[in-house]
């Protein structure tokens, strides 16, 4: 017996489902019984593979291919998804850029690739499948930020204000969307092994430096954080509206 309920006859509609926490977020609520559109917007092999392997184990889902930042796309993505299974119950926006350096080193098309991926295509996914939602009286949506949103972390400027502007952004939606029984919430990793940071992790010595950073003496795995995004999407986390839930081994209070 699953612990989390809420899933059957479900659909979740996961952004940036081609990789990393995406990825493990389409594979566990498959698995949970959720059928799932997959987002993508350019991997083809990578986006294919979490199909696979969501088929493998008996889970339903499709991909579909489109940048979240852009209207048309989104428009489309939406349109595909309520063509293919009649509902989206559940958005999980993990589609998403990160950046790094100084503010000196940062350039404007730095800040607007943040700030259009991170901020406004989360916006534009949330303003196109709320009113769907609302018609059912039902929805979960769980909004991806970071702990650089949190507190100053080794990331950049553009990429922190793209994250906290997603957690102001959350909690507003969550006070709007709550009388139409539609549960809104945001995850704030730390750092998790995906290929988004690989380039940090890739010799041993600048491994157990950011291993060290973590009071646990680790890096946390993205079906880790896909658990948490589960749970606020299920049946039992119903009376959490507005949260930003944070992972991150330790770092926020270490």
């Amino acid at each position: 017996m699953n612990f989390l309920t809420g899933f059957k006859d479900r659909t979740a509609l996961v952004t940036g489902g081609g990789r990393g926490i995406g990825r493990a977020t389409s594979i566990l609520l498959a698995q949970l019984g959720t059928k799932v559109a997959v987002n993508y917007v350019s991997n083809d092999n990578a986006a294919k593979q979490t199909l696979i392997e969501i088929k493998s184990r008996g889970g339903e889902a499709f991909l579909i291919k489109g940048d979240v930042s852009k209207q048309e796309d989104v428009d489309r993505i939406v349109k595909e998804t309520m063509e293919q299974y009649q509902a989206i119950d559940i958005l999980v926006n993990c589609a998403g850029v990160i950046g790094y350096g100084a503010i000196e080193e940062a350039s404007k098309s730095d800040w607007d690739r943040n700030i259009r991926i991170n901020m406004t295509g989360t916006f534009l996914m949330c303003k196109a499948v709320v009113p769907i939602m609302k018609m059912k009286h039902y929805g979960k949506i769980v909004n991806m930020s970071s702990l650089a949103g949190v507190t100053a972390g080794m990331s950049s400027v553009h990429y922190s204000a793209s994250k906290a502007g997603v957690m102001g952004f959350t909690r507003r939606l969550a006070v709007e969307l709550a009388p139409y029984g539609i549960a809104t919430n945001c995850v704030a990793p730390g750092m998790i092994e995906t290929d988004m940071v690989s380039h940090r992790l890739a010799t041993l010595e600048g491994r157990k430096r950011v291993e060290q950073m973590h009071p646990v003496g680790r890096i946390g795995s993205p079906h880790e954080v896909a658990c948490l995004i589960a749970y606020l999407a299920s049946q039992e986390a119903g009376f959490i509206i507005g949260e930003t839930v944070n992972i991150n081994g330790g770092r926020f209070v270490g």
